[in-house]
């Protein structure tokens, strides 16, 4: 069974996706065992998005209801920056009409 990801390294990835949409190239890093920052190397656009599917898909598997659809929604959103609108659709069909992120009023 997965751990729940925190709602931080949702918003994180979330991040990740818009400054995809924002520029041409990327830089992800990470952190290792120790803490310590891992410099990535420069990725494209598309790469990034990619990357962002897969950490939504992680949180989708592992998450409460409030993560799952948050992380559906942010998956919709770099599946329609990948050009895939039919990923987009069934991820954002998924996602109650009335639903609104924690901490949202």
């Amino acid at each position: 069974m997965r751990a729940e990801l925190p709602k931080g390294q949702i918003a994180a990835q979330d991040g990740d996706a818009l400054l995809g949409e924002g520029f041409c190239t990327m830089v992800v890093s990470g952190l290792d065992a120790n803490r310590q920052i891992v410099y990535g190397g420069e990725i494209s656009r598309d790469s990034v998005f990619k990357l962002a599917v897969v950490a939504f898909s992680d949180a989708i598997a592992g998450g409460n209801a409030d993560i799952v659809n948050m992380a559906r929604v942010g998956r919709a959103r770099a599946y329609l920056d990948l050009g895939q609108p039919a990923l987009a659709r069934a991820d954002a069909q998924l996602v109650p009409a009335l639903h609104q992120q924690p901490g949202e009023v």
